[in-house]
């Protein structure tokens, strides 16, 4: 669907009228399938979301909609934990897009649960992740007037986002802990982590991973049918 509201609704329309389609995976981002559930909803379409988090899907009763992902609070929750508990930082700066509602709702979540464990939140200007003139230095430079604060990246899919989450992941080296959201688990990460002198400090969420399955024998086959690693959201479908 590109990420574009009109595709992901002409995308919907369009297999809604195919019989012999008995289920969809998708979409790929919240928001398009915030935009598209209720087309399947209401045509009886069973639609299957491993990627969408936002709370939105989740405020009336869908029949036709199954959710496999974690809701925001347990990622929160994750997040919140690994900062207390094993990295250190009981301070937190919010790096997000805050006309996307998956982003802002997660970084809302994870401030509540984060003060709410003793916690501090360091509030800065320079946090819209999908600004396209989001300035690294200036924000590093507002993270820097206080020690040990984790920088917390809750990443769309937009271009922008990842961009700027690549560069803010780069251009901090590993001075701060970095934790982020799926919208950084992915190859361009990697890419961005291998020019660092260290990443021990940059942490990723994962709903599903091969090294950790709760069930060893379907990575194992799965990894043999598709001659290679098959990533969460494979997985959870």
């Amino acid at each position: 669907d590109a990420n574009l509201k009109t595709e992901a609704k002409a995308r919907a329309s369009s297999l809604v009228k195919q019989t012999e389609i008995l289920g969809v995976v998708g979409h790929y981002t919240s928001e398009m399938t915030v935009h598209a559930v209720d087309i399947y909803d209401k045509n009886h379409l069973v639609l299957i979301s491993p990627g969408s988090t936002t709370e939105q899907l989740t405020e009336k009763p869908r029949k036709f909609f199954f959710r496999t992902v974690p809701r925001h609070q347990i990622t929160a929750e994750n997040f919140k934990n690994y900062l207390i508990e094993n990295a250190g930082p009981k301070k937190a700066a919010g790096f997000y897009c805050p006309e996307i509602q998956a982003t802002s709702s997660l970084w809302e979540e994870f401030r509540k649960q984060f003060r709410q464990a003793g916690g501090n939140i360091f509030s800065i200007t320079e946090f819209d992740l999908c600004k396209k003139n989001f300035n690294v230095e200036l924000a590093l430079q507002e993270v820097q007037r206080t020690e040990k604060t984790a920088l917390v990246l809750t990443t769309s899919h937009v271009p922008d986002a990842v961009k700027n989450a690549m560069a803010l992941i780069k251009a901090n080296g590993d001075r701060n802990w970095v934790v982020g959201t799926g919208g950084i688990y992915s190859q361009k990460t990697l890419e961005t982590a291998s020019q660092l002198p260290s990443f021990k400090k940059l942490v990723t969420s994962s709903s599903w991973h091969p090294l950790a399955a709760a069930d060893p024998t379907f990575a194992e086959n799965a990894r043999k049918l598709w001659g290679g690693n098959v990533n969460h959201r494979t997985a959870l479908t």
